[in-house]
């Protein structure tokens, strides 16, 4: 669901807004009871189908429209990069997933800071994730639980993305 919700964010309007209206729907269908055959049940299930399909064609879409990674593809590591250094230093106790929600929002702060993006967006975002009890943050009582209370700092986050495969010069990929 974090790739879900950032290729919302980043790429389609259509699918952000109704991870938002049908919260209730796709949240049955991801967290509610998979061995109950109803026609409410089967109803979520296919409205989660269709919001992962959609991010997927998506995701396939931007892929095939700059298939040498020229600019619009780069739209695909949004909070990857960010992601993946918090996941080396919080391995195994953070999952990919959870490494790419909090590196989701730090983008999306960092581009709030630049003013590139409103404080306004920046909390949608974060709403969002927590509907699907993704997080959002290393602090707080969520991050400690999820990390036993491990800390990164700015200085290994840098030098981790220094060494990532699309980090150019001083520009984080």
């Amino acid at each position: 669901m974090a790739e879900v919700v950032k290729i919302a964010a980043v790429r389609n309007v259509n699918i952000f807004e109704v991870l938002e209206t049908r919260s209730h729907e796709i949240r049955a269908a991801l967290f509610g009871k998979g061995d109950m055959v109803d026609q409410e049940n089967v109803e979520a299930q296919t409205l989660l189908m269709q919001v992962v399909l959609g991010s997927v064609m998506m995701k396939a879409q931007i892929i095939a429209m700059d298939e040498h990674d020229n600019g619009l593809r780069g739209l695909l590591d949004f909070g990857h990069t960010n992601g993946h250094a918090i996941g080396a230093i919080t391995s195994p106790d953070l999952l990919h997933r959870e490494c790419v929600s909090i590196g989701c929002v730090l983008d999306a702060k960092i581009a709030r800071h630049l003013g590139h993006l409103s404080q306004a967006s920046v909390n949608r975002l974060v709403r969002y994730f927590d509907l699907y009890d993704l997080p959002t943050s290393l602090t707080g009582a969520q991050g400690e639980r999820l990390t036993a209370s491990q800390t990164c700092m700015v200085d290994e986050l840098m030098h981790i993305m220094s060494v990532n495969k699309k980090t150019v010069g001083q520009q984080k990929g």
